[in-house]
């Protein structure tokens, strides 16, 4: 059985910060100053930190490939991912799965 989180990341697309504003009956420009407010950041680096910090998880424990793990945590190609992935961590996805090996 896989958990919520891995079942969300699986079934969703994209996540826009309009579909969270319309849930919560907020206008999307008064919760994405809120959210800023609150996080010190945007929601899509909010987003994208938080996807990268679940590819890492899924990269130590190595069942999947890096292809597959953008895909799992939402990124809809690896380019884009290994662009974001480098951007807050410093190394390319392969650069880091290869420090995990070693």
């Amino acid at each position: 059985n896989s958990k919520p989180s891995e079942r969300f990341f699986r079934d969703s697309e994209k996540i826009f910060l309009s579909d969270i504003a319309d849930v919560l009956n907020y206008s999307e420009s008064l919760l994405s100053k809120r959210f800023r407010r609150v996080t010190q950041m945007t929601f899509n680096e909010y987003l994208n930190r938080f996807r990268i910090q679940k590819s890492i998880e899924y990269m130590k424990k190595g069942t999947y490939g890096l292809t597959e793990i953008s895909d799992i945590c939402g990124f809809s190609d690896y380019k884009y991912f290994s662009t974001v992935f480098k951007k807050y961590t410093g190394y390319t996805p392969s650069q880091f799965t290869n420090m995990i090996v070693l």
